[in-house]
């Protein structure tokens, strides 16, 4: 349970990591009253974070590290304690490997990544209002956005978990190391150190989809590459310039195809 209902964080110029946390502390408690100031009132009895030394600070000389050697900050902190109130364990992890450790990283080391300079632009320029009442307005827009953002990936991965059952019975029926999926449902992150070649399925475009795994050596023929409504192959309807996946207008015509590049052995 999470018992905090209020909290504290640093002003002026807000960066992800602050804005993350203070979104992440809203989605545990959508009543949070979040306050921020540049001295941690005495006594202060809600949560306190990216400020004032503490659990949730990381500005103290002796960083915490992940084993990737990436450097906790406030969201990574905030998210290691508290994640499971909300999320799986395989969640938990998932979202911290592709979203917050980049997040973290950024704030600790000042590496640049899209999302972090997205947010920081929340922040008012030169020209703007910069009373407190404009910077915690500007504040809070760039925490609504971060709050979406991170449900979003909470339920994507979610959503991947809930594949898992689906997608790993397909794999256990699979042949050849073509998987056939009689419904789409994220796969990629399942299949992708496996064994598995190539995986088919329905394309919400239309007809069926065939996408390689790279690390397979598996490739659809270079002729097919950047093709469109071929007569090369009965069905074809399109190839990416790149040759990693291919749409073909029916799952008849696929199998057709992927039986013949089987038998060719078109490999790397």
């Amino acid at each position: 349970m999470f018992i905090y209902d209020k909290g504290f964080t640093h002003a002026g110029s807000f960066h992800a990591d602050d804005v993350f946390s203070t979104a992440f502390l809203k989605i545990l408690n959508p009543n949070i009253k979040i306050t921020r100031g540049f001295v941690v009132p005495t006594n202060y009895d809600g949560i306190v974070y990216d400020i004032g030394g503490g659990e949730f600070d990381h500005h103290s000389i002796d960083r915490e590290c992940r084993e990737s050697g990436v450097m906790y900050a406030a969201f990574g902190k905030l998210w290691r304690a508290y994640a499971d109130l909300i999320v799986s364990p395989y969640v938990k992890d998932a979202v911290d490997k592709e979203l917050i450790s980049y997040l973290d990283e950024s704030d600790n080391t000042g590496k640049r990544n899209l999302l972090s300079s997205v947010l920081y632009n929340y922040n008012g320029y030169w020209d703007e209002d910069q009373s407190l009442r404009a910077q915690n307005k500007r504040f809070f827009e760039a925490v609504d956005v971060a709050k979406e953002f991170l449900l979003r990936y909470i339920e994507k991965f979610e959503a991947i978990e809930k594949a898992k059952k689906y997608v790993l019975s397909c794999y256990n029926n699979s042949k050849n190391g073509v998987v056939i999926l009689d419904k789409y449902a994220p796969w990629q992150e399942l299949l992708r150190e496996t064994d598995t070649k190539v995986v088919l399925y329905p394309s919400n475009r239309g007809g069926w989809n065939a996408e390689r795994i790279e690390k397979s050596g598996f490739e659809f023929p270079q002729e097919w590459w950047g093709v469109r409504d071929s007569e090369l192959v009965e069905g074809l309807v399109f190839c990416h310039p790149t040759g990693f996946m291919c749409n073909f207008d029916s799952y008849e015509n696929l199998i057709k195809a992927i039986n013949l590049v089987l038998e060719k052995g078109v490999t790397k």
